[in-house]
């Protein structure tokens, strides 16, 4: 198969992956969705009430951000699993039914972004610490090709994810070495998913704000004078526009995880390609 074919089908059959599964698809984002709106609000809350005002951004962004990683692993996992052995539960994505292979991928996740902030905090602080006399920007170029260096470490190291994911044995020497002829393909079919996603997520925003000029419209009508609506027609209105906003908005939410899984199907179909009968072997147990 030449590689532009590989690409194609990656591409395709992450898109099958998806569609032909869409409703554990959508099941099994809605817990992550519930837990990470929860946890968002509630560390939001508690740290402006309980930590100074000039720590409180910080560690409020840094537990959300390990919450949302650790959400995601789980998310991430339940998939992966589904795809494998074909069965799943709602249950597998209730944030307390933690198990060993969440919290691996979770450090994984973790130690990942810590080499990507190591790799760029040098790209980025460099040439204004050495040009500090010059207000030096960054080229974009330098920028472009750091960040491709990246998903380039980050795309020979995947395999451990997915291999954690089903209680593989997986090493990431392996994972280097099994994605040594891949990696180019691999690169492209995820620069041509990232193009897709971003594509899909503005068309999720034009719709938001689409409801959201709608109701801005019938809340101004329903606000109008003339109406001569009673303090407790007008609580019954807002209870019903705020309600309806909420659930269009909770469905973008669950529609914007659910995008996110094509992304693992692509890595999955890869290691599926690299490793056949690891994933049979998990569909036997």
């Amino acid at each position: 198969m030449t590689r532009g074919r590989s690409i194609s089908k990656a591409i395709k059959v992450s898109f099958l992956l998806l569609f032909s599964n869409l409703k554990p698809a959508f099941t099994l984002a809605i817990l992550p969705t519930i837990t990470g709106l929860i946890g968002v609000i509630g560390i939001d809350t508690g740290i402006t009430f309980t930590v100074p005002v000039h720590v409180a951004s910080v560690t409020s962004n840094l537990l959300i951000s390990l919450l949302l990683i650790l959400i995601f692993a789980q998310y991430y996992t339940a998939w992966v699993r589904f795809l494998s052995t074909g069965s799943y539960s709602l249950w597998d994505t209730l944030i307390f039914n933690m198990h060993k292979r969440h919290l691996l991928i979770f450090i994984r996740i973790i130690a990942l972004n810590v080499i990507i902030i190591i790799f760029l905090v040098p790209v980025a602080l460099g040439p204004r610490i050495i040009f500090h006399h010059y207000e030096f920007t960054v080229p974009f170029l330098l920028v472009v090709f750091s960040l491709i260096i990246l998903l380039i470490i980050a795309m020979r190291f995947s395999f451990t994810f997915i291999a954690a994911a089903l209680d593989h044995p997986y090493s990431n020497s392996k994972s280097w070495s099994d994605t040594k002829k891949q990696w180019p393909q691999m690169l492209i079919s995820f620069i041509c998913l990232i193009a897709l996603f971003i594509l899909a997520q503005v068309s999720l925003i034009f719709i938001c704000k689409t409801f959201s000029a709608f109701f801005d419209i019938i809340n101004f009508y329903l606000s109008h004078p003339f109406l001569k609506l009673t303090s407790t027609s007008n609580i019954f209105s807002d209870l019903i526009l705020g309600s309806v906003i909420f659930i269009i908005y909770f469905v973008t939410l669950i529609a914007s995880a659910v995008s996110c899984l094509l992304f693992i199907n692509m890595h999955y179909y890869y290691y599926y390609k690299t490793n056949p009968d690891l994933i049979n072997r998990a569909r036997n147990t």
